[in-house]
């Protein structure tokens, strides 16, 4: 699959130009965002059965 060599090749080319977002991963603590996230998600679950429904 070339798509994920070239995504590969990607991560490291900005990776070896000096990232920013992988400083900001070393310090954020995403986990605070995970029941936010999983909100939205269930919520957007919801909103597609119900679609499904009325289609």
């Amino acid at each position: 699959m070339k798509f994920f060599i070239d995504d590969e090749q990607t991560l490291s080319k900005l990776s070896s130009m000096g990232n920013p977002l992988e400083g900001l991963d070393k310090v954020m603590d995403w986990e605070q965002f995970r029941p936010i996230l999983e909100n939205i998600f269930r919520n957007h679950q919801k909103a597609d059965a119900l679609r499904m429904i009325f289609s």
